[in-house]
């Protein structure tokens, strides 16, 4: 038999002076400002006929009930109030008390009241609650709309979370899961060549522009084997086990080795964090990827890029893949193409002077930086990829200023790096460097997502470095997100609830 609550106790109510009373983090009722001062007047005509309900925490008296009310008095000041004391045993008490406690001054912001009790599912039942938002409604319907299937399986909800955000928005992102993977065959089937090279051919060919020491490693490789390679058979059959174990190059299904910007990874991010119908700078625009993904999505591209040979590859995959919208053209004989709004722009030049290069506003920064040494890109000597640590930290944040002093104000930037090795076989901290660079220029770390990659040829790599060295081989990358702005509860104001997938790849 259950022991019964002692509810003939009498409650405990002291007198304590409002500094130590502070309102509940967790609170999910917001009040109008009208509404604000109807209940100021209220008190200074009624007074306060009933205490708050409370928690002692250390020294302070946690609010419960009567968060609207504490605000009121403080703001009248008021230098002393009567508290009721509860004392909640669990997490999952403190919300039921404060859902009892329901008053009517204010309202329920809904997300933050679903945040709060989904996570107390077990504990409560929502049957048992009435809400007020706008006109009462029982709890369960109102979880409903952040969690349908409340008493399904966890791959229920899932499955209803990637419905509205394409996949579940977690801080992991595992590429390779079937349904990533099937997304990502159907981006390639628009003809997608991630794989060009950064010479603007294809990658089993002319790899020396992206792949540091590759004569030297092809001239190892043809010694040993007492005759020439191909750079095609190099590239499939040797390369792969050359490479350091934190490369950010990878195989192909064929063995070649790629560097790759994962389609799927652009176009989630781009739904989740620029605005619909947005423009996207891209202060290192690589290859043709996030481009073709954005101009795709209804967006506008401009990318930047030193080398001209690249952004030249860029423009004719775009090309082949994208028609731009053009008023009274005839698209009979263009199926093969998709039709975009906006065809993707690229510019050559050094970012440095990116401000110059693509002036104006944009609604999202998102790039893809060069991680250093670890892939050279150009013999161009203003190419980052040919600099000092120090020289080319110094100008990466410059860069990242310059693109972010043209962001606008309650948006996004989005940067995905992975950190790199120095001689010695120490991490450089690249990650922590870019964090510091947005920072310096005013922006706020708002998300971390880890990327996790297809594993590929590392646990070959891997070995050697591990057996000896103890290093691990590393097969994810840091997808970054950044915000711009003063406050974060504006980002429901330009940025709709639920993910609209528009143009489906």
């Amino acid at each position: 038999m259950s022991k019964l609550p002692d509810v003939s106790r009498p409650l405990i109510i002291k007198r304590v002076p409002v500094s130590q009373v502070v309102p509940w983090d967790k609170n999910p009722r917001g009040i109008k400002t009208a509404d604000f001062e109807r209940l100021k007047k209220q008190i200074l005509t009624l007074g306060v006929y009933k205490p708050l309900v409370a928690y002692k925490d250390g020294e302070q008296y946690v609010v419960l009930g009567g968060n609207m009310r504490i605000r009121a008095l403080k703001s009248l000041g008021v230098t002393e109030v009567d508290v009721s004391l509860v004392k909640p045993k669990t997490e999952a008490d403190k919300v039921k008390i404060a859902l009892s406690d329901n008053d009517r001054a204010g309202f329920y912001e809904e997300e933050r009241l679903a945040e709060l009790v989904l996570p107390h599912l077990e504990d409560i039942n929502v049957s048992d609650f009435k809400v007020d938002i706008g006109e009462p409604l029982d709890l369960r319907s109102l979880l409903e709309r952040f969690a349908p299937n409340l008493d399904g399986s966890e791959d229920q909800v899932t499955a209803s979370l990637a419905e509205r955000f394409i996949i579940p928005p977690l801080s992991v992102f595992d590429t390779r899961q079937g349904y990533w993977q099937d997304r990502k065959k159907a981006w390639t089937s628009l003809g997608i060549e991630s794989y060009e090279s950064r010479e603007g051919t294809k990658a089993t060919g002319a790899l020396s522009g992206s792949v540091p020491r590759y004569y030297s490693m092809k001239k190892k490789a043809e010694k040993r084997l007492g005759r020439e390679l191909t750079h095609e058979e190099f590239a499939k059959k040797y390369l792969p086990d050359l490479l350091p174990e934190d490369s950010m190059l990878h195989c192909t299904e064929g063995g070649g080795i790629l560097s790759v910007f994962d389609p799927v990874l652009c176009e989630i991010v781009c739904r989740w964090f620029c605005p619909r119908g947005g423009s996207v700078l891209d202060p290192f625009s690589g290859g043709s990827v996030r481009g073709i993904v954005a101009s795709s999505l209804g967006l506008r591209y401009t990318g930047v890029d030193i080398r001209k040979a690249q952004v030249e590859a860029n423009r004719r995959q775009a090309e082949k893949i994208l028609l731009p919208e053009t008023r009274g053209h005839d698209f009979a004989g263009d199926s093969s193409r998709l039709i975009v709004a906006h065809a993707p722009r690229w510019i050559v030049g050094n970012s440095l002077q990116i401000d110059k290069k693509a002036p104006g506003e944009y609604d999202f920064v998102f790039s893809c930086p060069p991680y250093f040494d670890l892939e050279r890109y150009s013999d161009d000597v203003e190419d980052l990829s040919s600099l000092n640590w120090e020289e080319f930290c110094r100008q990466y944040g410059e860069i990242v200023r310059k693109s972010c002093g043209m962001l606008k104000e309650n948006r996004f930037a989005c940067f995905v790096v992975g950190d790199i090795r120095d001689k010695t076989g120490l991490y450089r901290n690249f990650i922590g460097e870019t964090v510091n660079a947005f920072r310096a220029a005013g922006l706020s770390l708002y998300n971390e997502i880890i990327l996790v990659n297809v594993v590929g040829a590392a646990p070959i790599r891997v070995g050697k470095p591990f057996g000896q060295y103890r290093k691990v081989g590393k097969v994810h990358q840091n997808v970054l997100v950044f915000y711009k702005g003063k406050n974060p509860k504006d980002i429901k104001r330009d940025f709709p609830a639920d993910v609209v997938e528009g143009v489906d790849p």
